[in-house]
């Protein structure tokens, strides 16, 4: 299984890895680290899965660069984009934020999940809020994972 994982922090992308590679055989994972790498990986590479962050930077950062502003919604901007160019390859987003965008247009996880389950429906197989402390997310990711293999 070719796996896109698009992700900003080092230590998530490391836990996330090495859960997937204990848990499933014959995986291969590629990274990603900011909105705008993500997506072009996305458009021009074919995957089986992508697991995607919700808040990333623009751009990779760099030893000499920030990455750029921090978009709060570059996941579901990410999600626009697949739609509007027909790519269907299977997603779930792997946050570590409970709640998103700023105060007068600010949403708790679930009102985003419930929002992103309704507008793509037909791509988005889970939304799951990650604790590095705690192994839900685990849990939640090989559940959903399984069920996806099996359809």
């Amino acid at each position: 299984m070719k796996i896109l994982l698009v992700e900003d922090d080092f230590n998530k992308i490391f836990k996330i890895e090495d859960f997937l590679k204990k848990e499933f055989n014959k995986i291969n994972i590629t990274t990603s680290n900011s909105y705008n790498s993500g997506l072009r990986k996305i458009l021009t590479d074919k995957f089986d899965l992508i697991l995607l962050d919700m808040t990333m930077p623009t751009f990779d950062k760099t030893n000499g660069s920030s990455g750029g502003k921090p978009i709060q919604y570059a996941g579901k901007e990410i999600l626009n984009q697949m739609k509007r160019k027909k790519n269907n390859t299977p997603v779930i987003v792997i946050t570590q934020y409970s709640s998103f965008g700023e105060s007068n247009n600010s949403k708790s996880f679930n009102e985003l999940k419930e929002e992103l389950k309704a507008e793509f429906s037909n791509i988005l197989l889970e939304m799951i809020y990650y604790e590095s402390s705690k192994s839900d997310w685990e849990v939640q990711v090989k559940s959903t994972l399984k069920n996806f293999l099996n359809d």
